[in-house]
């Protein structure tokens, strides 16, 4: 998959997810798939994801081979926050994904090269970390769907 692609993805992401899910109902926003979180946490899920994307894609453009930041996403799925209004969700995402395009149209091939460690992942450059972070996306509208068709 192209760098153009990912980017391209992460950058009309926002408006696809917003489109999904405003006009769920408390009632569609419950929903859950067993063993699954519901349709609300896996909302606030991708801000929380998303958030701690702009500090992986950062630390291998300014640091040497960096560690990159992880989080128990189970346990922040079942903080006090994650009963927000999701208008607040969809207002972070706008955000960082206008940044994160703009930093990702930016870079240089170098730039794109460079790596950084993440406990589960190994080794990765900002170049995968653009493709994985695009697939999170779409995956999570996949996710949604699903949940709202079978649950």
């Amino acid at each position: 998959m192209s760098r153009q692609n990912s980017i391209a993805r992460l950058e009309t992401f926002p408006a696809r997810f917003r489109d999904l899910v405003t006009p769920l109902s408390p009632e569609d926003l419950a929903k859950r798939l067993p063993g699954e979180w519901s349709v609300l946490q896996i909302i606030h899920h991708v801000a929380d994801s998303h958030i701690n994307a702009m500090l992986r894609f950062k630390k291998p453009l300014t640091e040497d081979r960096p560690n990159l930041p992880n989080y128990d996403q189970d346990a922040f799925a079942l903080l006090g926050d994650y009963d927000a209004p999701i208008s607040w969700t969809l207002q972070i995402l706008e955000g960082i994904h206008a940044r994160l395009v703009r930093l990702l149209e930016s870079l240089s091939e170098e730039q794109w090269q460079r790596t950084g460690l993440h406990p589960s992942w190994g080794e990765v450059t900002v170049e995968e970390l653009a493709q994985r972070y695009a697939d999170h996306g779409d995956n999570h509208i996949e996710q949604i769907q699903r949940t709202l068709a079978n649950a």
